[in-house]
């Protein structure tokens, strides 16, 4: 394939590359700008039907910024207290029913 592809990596207007040199490229992702010597805007990769297919398998790239959901979001009244997980109950009742068991065991044992 030619060489008509322009990209702009890490603020530098980089090329011509042809698709496979853009796919090799460490700094390339889909939302990487890229144009053609011809086109007036530079576009992202995800947008560009030619170059889809180099990246299918590259994860998404990160969103920049959340917009944060409504029960995320602590109002000015509420307490901001740690809540830590609490530890199974049965786990704690099970060693103390076992000791139990037990020192009746050693009591059967010293009077028998």
């Amino acid at each position: 394939m030619s060489k008509e592809w322009f990209a702009i990596i890490e603020r530098k207007e980089l090329g011509p590359f042809a698709p496979e040199e853009l796919f090799l490229l460490p700094h390339v992702t889909p939302d990487t700008q890229v144009k053609k010597k011809d086109w007036d805007k530079w576009i992202p990769i995800r947008h560009v039907p030619e170059l889809q297919d180099l990246f299918k398998d590259k994860i998404p790239a990160k969103q920049t910024h959340e917009t944060p959901s409504k029960e995320n979001v602590i109002s000015e009244g509420e307490d901001l207290a740690l809540t830590l997980p609490q530890p199974d109950p049965f786990f704690t009742y099970f060693w103390i029913v076992l000791g139990l068991f037990f020192i009746i065991y050693l009591f059967y044992l010293l009077y028998d």
